[in-house]
């Protein structure tokens, strides 16, 4: 299976990522590879989440990102391609 650099950097941390939650308290954190695994877990009744914790902010930017996105939209330019364009040219910087 092919993957890049960074997913491959995050495999290996699991390890040491498991061991840093159970220091910390938490001897119930539990790592899953494939979501079948994860759904095989838990009882289909019961309710579970998956959080992700937005360490470098860049969620923030994202907020309002619709509203800065139509303030700079020119009259000719279709909507739907002005967003389109503006997040890719976000994306790409």
């Amino acid at each position: 299976m092919r993957a890049s650099a960074l997913a491959l950097a995050k495999h290996r941390a699991i390890k040491r990522w498991s061991e840093r939650v159970k220091s910390l308290g938490s001897d119930k954190a539990r790592i899953v590879e494939r979501f079948a695994d994860l759904e095989a877990r838990f009882d289909k009744a019961r309710k579970w989440a998956v959080i992700h914790a937005d360490g470098n902010g860049l969620g923030g930017i994202f907020e309002g990102f619709a509203d800065k996105v139509k303030a700079t939209r020119s009259e000719r330019v279709p909507p739907n391609a002005h967003y389109a364009r503006t997040l890719c040219e976000f994306s790409m910087a």
